[in-house]
């Protein structure tokens, strides 16, 4: 939903005793191959950048050498294709958000396209433990002939091991910019009680939920990206326009099975969207 930045406050740093990481990359095009440009990190955030397939292109995975993100944490990544490059970028694995004491963990993330870029955002998710305290603000700036397939996923409790959220506060923030103008806000908010992920016209019992964003210049792919959905079971998913953005949905009652279903989309969308090889990146399906 559109609205105002929630929890806006969390620019105002914590002056407390906690992580402060940084991780802020910058690729770039020579001669028709994208290469890192300049990089700049800070515990506990680090780039690793493994060997790919010859048709793949590079992959950043950032990582989170601590572990998790705990009460007062506060992690800043950017990431930014130049002209022409084409990045893959995810994350080492699920980030987990541990149960606070207090403080919230503050989190941002700046992400920016230029003309003619192709970024692949893979989302391996985030686990919100029991009592988390979370604000999370990513930005995304796009040129307008820049190719865009951004994703997250948000996992309430561990489920395997018998934990529901029934306590924190978490307040997750998305917003799309494409030629300087915004045209995509999201606001995604669960206070402590978390009534709304038992309420049925909310969450209706959700163990996780993800939101994917597609942006293919002159391309009409609505009725092909709807195509591809599979609803099964405990698994809803629909996909819908906003502007020059494709916008879709997942909510699931099976965390594991919402992952594979947006996994298995993300194989053909990666083809469609940025040209990429219809495969996931090993570090995505360990």
């Amino acid at each position: 939903m559109d609205g105002a930045v929630a929890g806006a406050g969390f620019l105002q740093a914590d002056q407390s005793n906690h992580a402060r990481g940084r991780l802020s990359m910058r690729w770039r095009c020579v001669a028709d191959k994208t290469q890192l440009a300049t990089v700049d990190q800070a515990a506990p955030y680090r780039l690793l950048t493994p060997m790919v397939e010859p048709d793949e292109p590079p992959l950043a995975v950032a990582a989170n050498v601590s572990g998790g993100v705990v009460g007062g944490d506060r992690l800043d990544l950017s990431l930014a294709v130049g002209p022409y490059a084409a990045v893959s970028t995810v994350g080492q694995a699920a980030e987990k958000v541990y149960r606070s004491a207090g403080p919230t963990a503050r989190l941002r993330n700046r992400i920016s396209v230029e003309s003619g870029g192709k970024l692949d955002w893979m989302p391996q998710g985030t686990i919100l433990f029991d009592g988390v305290r979370m604000i999370r603000l990513t930005t995304i700036d796009l040129a307008d002939d820049a190719a865009l397939l951004y994703g997250e996923i948000l996992v309430f409790g561990r489920h395997g091991m018998g934990e529901r959220l029934a306590s924190g506060d978490i307040a997750d923030n998305l917003d799309v910019s494409v030629a300087g103008d915004r045209v995509f806000a999201d606001r995604f908010c669960l206070t402590d009680g978390m009534a709304a992920l038992a309420d049925r016209f909310a969450l209706d019992g959700a163990e996780a939920v993800a939101l994917v964003i597609l942006h293919a210049p002159e391309r009409d792919l609505l009725d092909a990206v709807r195509d591809r959905l599979r609803q099964k079971p405990g698994l809803r998913c629909g996909a819908t326009r906003r502007g020059p953005l494709l916008v879709l949905r997942w909510l699931g009652t099976d965390a594991a099975a919402l992952r594979a279903s947006v996994g298995g989309f993300w194989r053909w969308a990666r083809r469609e969207i940025c040209g990429f090889p219809t495969r996931l990146p090993s570090v995505w399906v360990i």
